[in-house]
């Protein structure tokens, strides 16, 4: 098959018709905000929906899908404002650079997820603007939608926006797997995969959007999930594949847990743009 990067966009209209806002009313307008979300396999590109792997497997997918909730942007409540230095990362952290630290056990953090570890107890994530965004996206075919936000969308509070975060509950793949290393049996021919598996995770991002008086009150968002072809880098498909195809749909299977855990840690991009 073609591929077909996912076009999946969630349009929010204009919902206001002015910039000027009396005492008491919103610190800001929501103007246009999309979302997007697809399976690119980057400088692992395979074509036809297939990506190489670390261990040098062809994973080709037919479909690809994640069962989404809500869509949430939020501020860190509490705690006093806890904030650290990038250049001066925390105990337990590395390398600081475009919105993330390295933790010690290779994982990537977001700074506002460190404030909030720093604050302790004291501090929380509170809700500013959720978008429902139930259903399927379809990585590979894509499709679009409409969303509105939850609430009085148009007139946004005072807030300082910190993180993005999408609720994920089911992840659906179906392909093939062929090649892998020498001698993994498995050939060119390949084997089915059959990815079902229920999860309960986010995919999250840090970002800085202030919603005060004295900034650009209109704002337009930009939210992209990209999933790309190292989410199965570090499986041995081949002693999953004995009974002639390969099936992740237990979290209990090691491999299973990884291919899991690779996707939710794919992350959000996020574009804003602000005008008068």
């Amino acid at each position: 098959m073609s591929p077909h990067p996912l076009r999946l966009v969630a349009l929010v209209a204009a919902l206001s018709a002015g910039c000027t806002f009396t005492p008491g009313g919103g610190f800001g307008t929501l103007g246009e905000a999309t979302f997007a979300a697809a399976f690119e396999p980057g400088a692992r590109d395979l074509g036809d929906g297939g990506a190489l792997t670390d261990l040098l497997y062809r994973v080709h997918l037919d479909s690809a899908t994640l069962s989404a909730g809500d869509l949430v942007l939020a501020e860190l409540s509490g705690g006093g404002g806890a904030s650290f230095d990038p250049a001066a990362p925390p105990p337990g952290y590395t390398l600081c650079h475009g919105g993330h630290c390295h933790s010690e056990d290779g994982a990537l953090v977001d700074y506002a997820d460190i404030e909030a570890e720093l604050a302790g107890g004291a501090a929380s994530f509170v809700p500013v603007l959720t978008f429902p965004l139930s259903g399927d996206l379809d990585l590979l075919a894509g499709g679009s939608v409409a969303l509105d936000p939850v609430g009085d969308g148009s007139l946004l509070p005072a807030a300082e926006v910190s993180k993005a975060t999408l609720d994920v509950s089911r992840i659906r793949l179906a392909g093939s797997v062929s090649g892998g290393p020498e001698g993994s049996g498995i050939g060119e021919i390949g084997v089915p995969l059959a990815v079902d598996l229920e999860v309960s995770g986010q995919v999250g991002a840090g970002l800085d959007l202030p919603i005060a008086r004295d900034e650009d009150p209109i704002i337009d968002l930009s939210v992209r999930l990209v999933v790309d072809g190292t989410v199965f880098d570090g499986i041995d498909f081949a002693p999953l594949s004995a009974s002639g195809e390969v099936i992740l749909d237990a979290l209990e299977e090691e491999a299973a847990a990884a291919l899991a855990a690779a996707v939710l840690a794919s992350g959000l991009e996020i574009d804003l743009e602000r005008s008068r």
